[in-house]
């Protein structure tokens, strides 16, 4: 429990101890015994239980009536609360991410629960600022190493139920995903309906603009590879902004009938300059990412041909974390480590 509890241990798990006495005895609400019974109860001081029965009223579980004592509110009448944790939990999160955040927020808006956004510093007070919220589970987005722990401390502890989403690969980093129940994206799924889409085109030399850790990951190297096609390290520029003619260079030298580019429209604004200098016999079919400003680039670039725009709707594992969570929490359904396809291609 070190992970979970790192400071305030005494309080933390009287106030855990709490949860379970108002589950299990105090569904339809009443009236807490005597503090004094309750701190021999609990074996803790008078100090510790103001602390926790304070809590419990501000976060509307219990209300305390001058010289009539503690009053446990009626489970139907307290607010049900899903936790969200972003990143590591420790700083402002940003919560673009292809608008993951307000799809979760408009899932459990469907639902009888409330979205509450949990934060903590260091990430080890993850849980006990959970507890203290009184949430009923968490949902955690794009957890970093330093979250893991955490999360299965959660899990082996029973404590509240997590389910994460990673919309990173776990092979860039060495994240253990296969330990914690989470979401994640096919990647495998991705990679296949590009190879298929260029070999329909009957493209034999393709480069791919972005790492070639993840086209191996996605399976974009094998699926060329078994078509017969080219494809290894050498075809793929890396996610970095190239320097200028690098990209040309690159496909000149492998003879490039295609394109695949990964990045945001700065990026692909600049490979896109580039691709229109090269004389007319020298353009190629492009496929790239949906994305806020698309539209204006095709519009700026009119020489080049695009094969497709591809889009990522990782809105769907917004869907099925809340659905997965919420299931668990009303039927006591086992949560299990789930992968979507989100990847669709509009040619």
């Amino acid at each position: 429990m070190a992970i979970v509890f790192d400071k305030d241990k005494v309080y933390m798990e009287t106030l855990k101890a709490f949860r379970c006495l108002i589950d299990s005895e105090y569904q339809a609400g009443g009236w807490l015994p005597p503090s004094r019974e309750m701190c021999e109860r609990l074996k803790v001081s008078s100090v510790t239980y103001v602390k926790v029965t304070n809590r419990l009223v501000a976060e509307s579980i219990a209300e305390n009536f001058q010289r009539k004592g503690i009053y446990i509110v009626p489970e139907k009448y307290r607010a049900k609360k899903i936790g969200i944790v972003v990143g590591n939990g420790e700083e402002s999160p940003y919560l673009g991410s292809e608008g993951l955040f307000t799809t979760i927020l408009q899932s459990i808006d469907k639902t009888e629960l409330v979205p509450h956004l949990i934060q903590a510093s260091p990430v080890s007070n993850i849980p006990r600022s959970a507890m203290s919220h009184y949430v009923s589970g968490l949902i955690w987005i794009s957890p970093n190493n330093g979250a893991f722990p955490v999360i299965r401390d959660f899990q082996n502890t029973k404590l509240i139920p997590v389910v994460a989403i990673s919309i990173t690969p776990s092979n860039k980093n060495g994240t253990p995903l296969d330990e914690i129940v989470c979401i994640t994206e096919d990647y495998h799924a991705m990679g296949s309906k590009i190879a298929d889409l260029f070999i329909k085109k009957q493209h034999k030399n393709i480069i791919y603009v972005g790492d070639s850790w993840f086209a191996e990951l996605c399976g974009l190297t094998s699926c060329l590879s078994a078509a017969g096609i080219p494809f290894d390290s050498s075809h793929c520029l890396g996610n970095h902004d190239p320097k200028a003619g690098q990209l040309t260079e690159l496909i000149n030298r492998h003879k490039t009938s295609g394109l695949i580019i990964e990045g945001r429209e700065r990026r692909l604004e600049t490979i896109f300059q580039e691709l229109s200098a090269l004389p007319g016999d020298k353009q190629f079919e492009v496929l790239i990412r949906d994305g806020l400003l698309i539209n204006n680039l095709i519009k700026k670039y009119p020489k080049i041909k695009l094969l497709g725009i591809a889009h990522r709707d990782i809105k769907k594992c917004g869907v099925a974390a809340v659905e997965m969570l919420v299931n668990h929490l009303n039927t006591g359904e086992k949560m299990r480590s789930t992968q979507l396809s989100t990847f669709t291609i509009k040619e």
